[in-house]
Formats: structure tokens, C-alpha cells, sequence
């Protein structure tokens, strides 16, 4: 996958699938070992997100010592 630039943004309605889109590019972007920055101003958004990434990196990974790269600041909020 090949985004067009390096800033994406993602809009639209609930239910519209944004957190799985947006899963999808941080999966890639972290299996390709780039950094990504994903900004909401909803914590739920993030939450959302993290537990989806989360659930497919531990589906996915087969070293037990691999480090979560996921770095989250302000979760509590």
C-alpha cells in the first residue's frame, strides 16, 4: 500500500469504517518499521484504534520478545 502523501486524513460519519481504515495504515506503516503520528481530539477514537491494532499485532507477531511500538500519551482523559 502506497499512500499518496504523507498526510492522510480520514472523515466521515459513524459506522462508516474509519477506525478499520485507519488501523490498516498504521498496521502497514508499523510493519514496514515507520513512524506514524494519529491525532483525534476523541479519546474513543483512539481507544478504538489501539485495541484494533493491539488485537492484529498479537495475532500476527511470532517473536514473544517483541516490543509493543504503540506509544500513547494522555489516556487517561
Amino acid at each position: 500500500m502506497t499512500l499518496p502523501s504523507k498526510t492522510q486524513v480520514i472523515l466521515g460519519p459513524p459506522g462508516t469504517g474509519k477506525s478499520h481504515t485507519i488501523s490498516a495504515i498504521l498496521f502497514r506503516a508499523i510493519k514496514d518499521n515507520k513512524s506514524v503520528l494519529m491525532l483525534s481530539d476523541k479519546k474513543e477514537a483512539l481507544d478504538v484504534v489501539e485495541d484494533k491494532l493491539v488485537d492484529t499485532l498479537n495475532k500476527v507477531r511470532t517473536d514473544k520478545d517483541f516490543q509493543n511500538p504503540i506509544l500513547r500519551i494522555g489516556k487517561s482523559g
